[in-house]
């Protein structure tokens, strides 16, 4: 058995989808999910029980799919080709990793081997790591005249024992640029 046929027998995965045909919606919905998880392969011609039943192209040209897909997603396919397998046609997109691929303004995700939408609470959390930043990271336009020195004192007092450098002895501007915690512009 090649390789190709060996991933349709292994069935579907974090990083293989099957579609028995192109469909638009969820075609480009599972190539989002790809991008935004770890990259992936998705096979058109083959249905969910692992049956090659073959990609019938009805006049879809392999370089406007490629449009339709870059178009949509922003992503390019590393890999769009025909194969043949079991005697049949197979449609086979690969989708490297591309982080913070919407749909439709919608973000996807894969959990096992379904395409999920990420949900609302977690959409959040979901961009702030893509984009590596954490919530007190995001910056603001205060002043340093907007910041109140016993509320800068408390913050130092409770983070003395992880912060051994932190002292009611230092300036407290210095210190809240060495924690990153303010910028001077």
């Amino acid at each position: 058995m090649d390789s190709l046929g060996a991933l349709v027998h292994a069935g579907e995965s974090e990083t293989v989808e099957f579609k028995e045909s192109w469909d638009d919606d969820s075609s480009l919905k599972s190539l989002a999910a790809f991008a935004n998880t770890r990259g992936g392969t998705l096979f058109i011609g083959v249905d969910d029980d692992r049956h090659v039943v073959g990609w019938i192209r009805a006049g879809k040209d392999l370089q406007n799919l490629t449009t339709k897909i870059v178009t949509a997603l922003g992503v390019h396919p590393t890999t769009m080709r025909e194969e043949t397998i079991d005697q049949k046609a197979v449609l086979i997109i690969q989708i490297p990793y591309a982080a913070l691929v919407s749909y439709n303004g919608r973000y996807y995700w894969l959990v096992g081997d379904t395409t999920r939408e990420i949900p609302p609470d977690q959409l959040g959390r979901f961009l702030m790591k893509t984009m590596k930043m954490t919530w007190d990271a995001i910056a603001t336009e205060f002043g340093s005249d907007e910041l109140k020195e016993d509320g800068i004192h408390a913050f130092i007092s409770m983070a003395s024992q992880r912060l051994p450098f932190a002292s009611r002895t230092k300036l407290t501007k210095s210190l809240l640029q060495k924690l990153g915690l303010m910028v001077y512009v």
